[in-house]
């Protein structure tokens, strides 16, 4: 495997959709978001559709399996993080205690990859892109991790990321801030105790103009609305459920 430089190496690079229908779900966020969509055959005969903001792939979705789509909560998006090198990055995943989901293997002409849960249970994709410019497309605004344990959360990220830790006063929530140099990358919430039945996961965030015509699209779209619009000093977020059942979030502004 060639091992190529990639300069988002730490940051989160492309984010994947695993869905229970794919055709409803590829004209869900469609007429939500704008995006451009691909499809292409893979070698096992599945159709997996490339996502694309103006010219910039950012990730995919594709349809689960009949026994995967029976469990509870089982669409969901998950998230790649970019590695230089995703064998050793996997090697230090499993040396800080992370769950190996998918060994690394080579996706179409994109690149290399390898799936993970973290310590605490979080689903994770580690990415080694096939040229070196990947970058964080500006379709994701933020990322966000919920976690049962936020100091078992923390030192893995540190760990295999080099992220930096600081605590964010947000009242009653631990909240915790991700960054890379002096750069936001991601949040951490610890869940509390009435959430305990909820396992530790990602959520994304995605851009959006206009928060209230968002949610509008949403509802409009079979969507439901988990949390309403709150305001912050960067902008204003929501999260809500597509009509397959994944969670995901809108933000007006990625001035973090």
């Amino acid at each position: 495997m060639s091992k190529v430089p990639v300069k988002s190496a730490g940051t989160f690079v492309r984010w994947e959709l695993m869905t229970t229908t794919a055709p409803a779900a590829k004209q869900f966020y469609q007429r939500l978001f704008a995006w451009q969509m691909d499809d292409e055959e893979l070698a096992d005969g599945v159709i997996y559709t490339h996502l694309r903001h103006g010219q910039k792939r950012f990730g995919g979705l594709y349809p689960m399996s009949v026994e995967l789509a029976a469990r509870p909560a089982a669409a969901h998006w998950l998230p790649y993080v970019g590695v230089a090198d995703v064998d050793k990055a996997l090697a230090a995943a499993k040396d800080q205690g992370a769950k190996v989901t998918a060994e690394s293997f080579g996706f179409a002409d994109l690149g290399h990859m390898a799936l993970i849960q973290d310590p605490t249970g979080a689903p994770l994709g580690l990415w080694q892109d096939a040229q070196a410019s990947a970058s964080s497309p500006a379709s994701l605004a933020w990322h966000e991790l919920s976690t049962h344990n936020a100091e078992v959360a923390t030192q893995f990220y540190q760990q295999m990321f080099d992220w930096q830790a600081e605590s964010e006063g947000q009242g009653p929530i631990n909240i915790k801030m991700f960054t890379v140099g002096a750069r936001p990358v991601a949040a951490m919430i610890t869940l509390s105790t009435r959430f305990q039945a909820v396992p530790a996961h990602w959520l994304p965030y995605f851009q959006v103009e206009d928060m209230e015509l968002a949610v509008a699209a949403i509802k409009a779209g079979g969507g439901r609305l988990l949390a309403a619009p709150v305001s912050h000093i960067w902008g204003a977020q929501a999260v809500a459920q597509d009509p397959q059942g994944a969670v995901f979030g809108v933000m007006t502004s990625t001035a973090h």
